[in-house]
């Protein structure tokens, strides 16, 4: 439960962009194409590129932090943060003239450390930026969401609880846009988290919906959202109902991140525990050996020597 809000990739686009970020531009397309092995080809030709502008010029850092989000997007945890850490360093070092771009590295970084067990120092990396105003209130107010989300993981729920709201709040007073409409399910899928965390299921289950509603009409940009959503909701479903979440989340992830994307892990996991309550074992069995052969790809690839929960905050 508890999941994270994914910042959202540097993107510009003009009529005479300098060579990496054309390369940038394609490597952003080619990733939202599910596209991996061209994407990462073209990040490495965009970090090469924007390694000649020069030190005092963001290209190396905005190469470097949408790398990590293409890395992150993929489940590999440690290559994410080996990219974001020098992001985030540089954007430190050049405030408040980045601001914005330093509360998204800040933010994924923090995202990062509590993914990997990390809690103590995931609130140590976001406290110190909660006051942070930059250019938009949106990053600020995703910033707060993840950091909230980190509370309750801990079990702060009292302290978490109003800053959720709080969040969800300063969300919805955003112009309409994909990322706003990402970012609010994201903030409700978190609040019903922790609703359910704290026994109201009800509320847990109507906030789920709401947010399965709002994902479900918008491109899928970042499925891996909605993917978890489904399976946070349907842990809280009937088995009938329950089985459709389980089945659509199941689709999503095949079509639109790959059948070996470590998002399965807990989409497999819970759905093999409901077909054994449903007492369908066999078909049970063959999940979990899928969801195993995951867990140990991702333990290995990101040398963490534990489980990688693409959901965080489990």
């Amino acid at each position: 439960m508890f999941g994270w809000l994914l910042i959202f990739a540097w993107s510009t686009v003009g009529e005479s962009n300098p060579d990496w970020l054309v390369w940038l531009e394609r490597a952003e397309t080619l990733r939202l194409s599910n596209r991996a092995v061209e994407a990462e080809s073209a990040y490495g030709r965009a970090l090469q590129l924007a390694r000649v502008t020069g030190p005092a010029d963001p290209a190396v850092a905005i190469v470097l932090h949408n790398t990590g989000f293409f890395h992150h997007q993929a489940g590999r945890v440690a290559e994410a943060e080996r990219f974001y850490a020098p992001a985030y360093r540089w954007f430190a070092a050049h405030q408040p003239e980045y601001l914005a771009p330093l509360i998204r590295a800040v933010t994924n970084l923090g995202v990062i450390y509590a993914e990997t067990g990390r809690w103590t120092k995931a609130e140590e990396q976001l406290r110190p930026w909660l006051a942070a105003v930059p250019d938009h209130p949106g990053d600020q107010a995703r910033l707060r969401g993840v950091f909230a989300s980190v509370l309750a993981r801990q079990g702060k729920f009292e302290v978490a609880e109003p800053i959720m709201r709080q969040t969800r709040a300063m969300i919805e007073r955003e112009p309409y846009s994909v990322l706003q409409q990402e970012s609010l399910a994201q903030t409700i899928s978190n609040l019903a988290a922790l609703e359910h965390a704290t026994g109201r299921t009800a509320s847990a289950l109507a906030n789920y919906d709401a947010a399965i509603d709002i994902l479900s009409g918008l491109p899928m940009r970042y499925p891996i959202i909605l993917v978890r959503t489904l399976q946070e909701a349907a842990a809280l479903q009937p088995p009938s109902p329950a089985q459709l979440y389980y089945q659509r989340a199941l689709n999503l992830a095949n079509t639109h991140l790959g059948a070996d994307h470590p998002v399965l892990v807990n989409v497999l996991s819970g759905y093999a525990k409901l077909l054994r309550q449903m007492h369908r074992g066999g078909e049970a069995k063959k999940l979990e050996r899928r969801a195993e052969a995951l867990r140990q790809r991702y333990r290995q690839e990101n040398h963490l020597g534990q489980t990688v929960d693409v959901k965080a905050f489990r």
